[in-house]
């Protein structure tokens, strides 16, 4: 059993690594003070459930 979920807990590693790269450049290109960071995380948290919903 173990060996059928390592997988899938590495495809979710990769796939959250592969944001948060992704959230890093944005946040480097559109540097602002006019964003704090739980307004971002509250954005982050908005599309993650939008893509869970479409599972």
């Amino acid at each position: 059993m173990k060996a059928s979920i390592q997988p899938i807990q590495e495809k979710n590693k990769s796939e959250k690594e592969a944001i948060e790269s992704k959230l890093s450049k944005l946040l480097k290109t559109f540097r602002t003070k006019d964003l704090s960071l739980d307004e971002i995380n509250e954005e982050v948290e908005k599309v993650r459930q939008q893509i869970y919903q479409k599972r």
